[in-house]
């Protein structure tokens, strides 16, 4: 594994989460 492979993984899960999180809260607002 790369250094830092971890923390960009890491970056893209949580990214990820904060999107579908956003979209849910859309999808309950409507």
């Amino acid at each position: 594994m790369l250094p830092g492979y971890g923390n960009l993984y890491s970056a893209i899960i949580v990214t990820t989460t904060d999107i579908m999180a956003a979209f849910c809260a859309t999808q309950m607002n409507m």
